[in-house]
């Protein structure tokens, strides 16, 4: 994570890492917040997570409270990101163009996080080793419903290894799983 970002033009990004000032391309960044009204420390950023131990949904709520409205079911394994530590119940994260709140019994540990081992983030990547395009599929299973081709010679990013088959990135505005035998970096 960088610090202190300071917008400057299409290209570069001004931020502050371990204490060196510098300059970024945008294109290496990735922005990281929390629920607009909450100061966070550092060490409430969790990661991404997958949504698990429900039947078929986790609710996210507008507010941490069970009884807080209604924004979005989650499905049983989707993945949701940015990922803050609210309270021992609940946590504050994204999906899709949603924020709210899930129960923290519903979500476990994918990767990324204040303090995470850097090997699980590999930055970006292009798509290789296929004829016109890759599968970007729903959950980190070949199986799983595909959201998206994505073209070779094509370039993701956010790219977190999450498996020894599959790593979860984003492409074209989607969050979603490709094979790491698809990824060159």
């Amino acid at each position: 994570m960088v610090y202190n970002c300071w917008y400057v033009d299409d290209r570069f990004t001004y931020c502050v890492y371990d204490g060196l000032e510098g300059y970024i391309l945008n294109t290496n960044l990735s922005f990281l917040a929390g629920p607009v009204g909450y100061e966070y420390r550092d060490e409430d950023y969790m990661g991404n997570f997958e949504i698990v131990n429900c039947k078929s949904y986790a609710s996210l709520r507008d507010y941490p409270d069970t009884g807080a409205k209604l924004l979005a079911r989650v499905p049983l394994g989707s993945i949701v990101t940015n990922v803050f530590y609210q309270d021992d119940r609940f946590s504050y994260c994204v999906f899709g163009d949603q924020e709210g709140y899930i129960l923290n019994s519903n979500l476990s540990w994918i990767s990324g996080g204040y303090g995470a081992a850097s090997s699980d983030y590999v930055g970006d990547a292009v798509i290789v080793n296929c004829a016109s395009w890759a599968s970007m599929r729903e959950l980190p299973d070949t199986g799983s419903a595909r959201i998206a081709k994505v073209p070779l010679g094509a370039v993701v990013t956010d790219v977190y290894i999450v498996s020894e088959r599959f790593a979860q990135c984003t492409y074209g505005g989607l969050t979603g799983y490709i094979l790491l035998d698809n990824l060159g970096w």
